[in-house]
């Protein structure tokens, strides 16, 4: 029953969301952000916690500010995706400015070598995978974690397929992963999540942070191109997705030296975005947890 609860609520929500529209969505953003940060508090903790260890420099009143910003960031995020179904091909496309997107690697693919497409949780990460799909007008497979409430994991599910791509749930990740490298396809995968307590660490905003080794295994093992690819809100509500490739097929050192390298390079990377749009970053999870 606390399943088909929280999916009514989020039924309900999107209904009300789809009223306004995908383009509409900043004043009933605010309200939301509003009740979740100043009233719920939602993980408000975490949030504070992080935002202060990431820029110690900032006072209370400015990591207030930016924390709410950051709320009101995630939920134009969950908005727009319970928009996305009502979205054509065109209007993603319109609604997007693509860069960078014609590096070799990625424009002249062969279908003979697959390539990782690895991104954060920024943005809005879920519309992006879908536009980078419909701009390069071909299937990305997408890693996601299944949530614990199956139906609203299939309702996700749902809105990543809209427009042609594949989803690869993590229970079965490596295998599938590396199926659809080796078949030459495009894979996606968030990497921005905290590893585990006794994994390997790299430096972001300067702290230790743990990180999975898995997405950077598997580059070094088949030997296939890894691009960052961000999707970046504006102020007017429109996107701009680029690509920065993580250089690593020259790398020298033992595997545990390129996997290093390649998640320290993809930090540092992310953290470049971080720094100059703040609020768009989820700051909700706790990545310096120990």
């Amino acid at each position: 029953m606390q399943n088909r609860f929280e999916y009514w609520v989020l039924l309900l929500f999107s209904f009300v969301a789809n009223l306004s529209g995908f383009y509409r969505q900043q004043t009933f953003a605010s309200i939301l952000a509003w009740l979740l940060y100043r009233v719920i508090g939602l993980r408000k903790k975490v949030v504070v916690k992080n935002l202060k260890m990431a820029f110690p420099d900032l006072n209370e009143e400015e990591i207030d500010e930016l924390a709410f910003k950051n709320y009101k960031s995630s939920v134009i995020t969950l908005l727009e995706l319970m928009c996305m179904t009502k979205l054509t091909r065109e209007q993603v496309r319109e609604h997007f400015e693509f860069e960078d997107f014609d590096s070799p690697a990625i424009a002249n693919k062969d279908g003979k070598q697959g390539v990782i497409f690895l991104t954060a949780h920024f943005g809005n990460w879920e519309l992006g995978a879908i536009a980078a799909g419909i701009r390069l007008n071909s299937e990305i497979a997408v890693l996601y974690k299944p949530q614990r409430n199956n139906y609203v994991s299939d309702w996700v599910n749902v809105r990543r397929k809209k427009h042609g791509n594949d989803s690869i749930p993590l229970g079965t990740a490596v295998r599938d992963i590396i199926k659809s490298l080796k078949a030459g396809k495009f894979v996606g995968l968030v990497g921005d999540q905290r590893g585990p307590k006794e994994g390997m660490r790299v430096k972001f905003f300067g702290h230790d942070t743990a990180m999975y080794p898995g997405t950077a295994q598997i580059a070094v093992k088949l030997k296939v191109p890894i691009f960052l690819v961000m999707t970046v809100r504006r102020d007017d509500g429109t996107y701009f997705l680029t690509t920065d490739e993580i250089e690593h097929l020259d790398i020298e050192g033992t595997e545990e030296d390129k996997i290093r390298a390649i998640n320290q390079q993809y930090m540092e990377k992310l953290e470049g975005f971080i720094r100059n749009n703040p609020e768009q970053w989820l700051w909700m999870h706790n990545i310096w947890k120990y």
